[in-house]
């Protein structure tokens, strides 16, 4: 199973960029629950400022079977055209948002986009399950809290949240970056190349 995880690009004047930390939390809990069973990428568009068209290379190249997006509500427009872009390049790749853009948006989302899977709030548990159930095989269900799908007999959601009572029993992500630069300069951070780096 290929999971590609992405950070879209919005031109909008930014002051400074931090590493898509949801997706890094979720790229380290795909790791830790499938091990080699699961290859996931993660590829910040806007530190690398990618316009949409650019995933077109990045799926005949990987072939992704799931491909994840995390949008704050100005990324809307841009992640909707890139689910589009997906499922012109295959229809069978499930496309999956998450972030604050979706959240109490599922039935907006999944009635007029191209968005298989809405995530609204914490996803490190239910993103993987989800997943999980897809390479299995087995019926998503209405249990996962705050997962909602469409299907042929019409939009399942679950309004609950995913509550986390541990922080410290996630694992921790890789912030490496694949960059010969730095990608994220903060006066308190700085993250560069690293070998395997998200």
């Amino acid at each position: 199973m290929r999971v590609l995880l992405l950070k879209p690009y919005q031109d909008v004047p930014r002051i400074v960029h931090s590493p898509p930390l949801g997706l890094l939390y979720l790229a380290a809990a795909l790791r830790e629950r499938f091990g080699s069973d699961v290859d996931v990428q993660v590829v910040d568009m806007k530190a690398r400022t990618l316009p949409p068209k650019w995933v077109e290379s990045k799926l005949k190249e990987f072939e992704p079977d799931v491909v994840g997006l995390s949008a704050l509500n100005f990324e809307a427009a841009v992640a909707r055209e890139i689910a589009e872009i997906v499922k012109k390049h295959d229809n069978t790749t499930i496309t999956a948002i998450g972030g604050p853009y979706p959240h109490h948006r599922a039935e907006e989302i999944l009635g007029n986009s191209q968005f298989d899977w809405v995530f609204g709030g914490p996803a490190d548990r239910t993103f993987p399950e989800a997943v999980s159930r897809l390479m299995t095989g087995e019926p998503l269900g209405t249990d996962l809290p705050g997962f909602a799908y469409r299907t042929e007999d019409g939009v399942h959601i679950n309004e609950a949240s995913d509550i986390f009572k541990d922080l410290d029993s996630l694992p921790i992500p890789r912030t490496g970056a694949s960059s010969p630069r730095p990608l994220y300069l903060t006066e308190c951070l700085l993250i560069g190349p690293k070998e395997n780096a998200a």
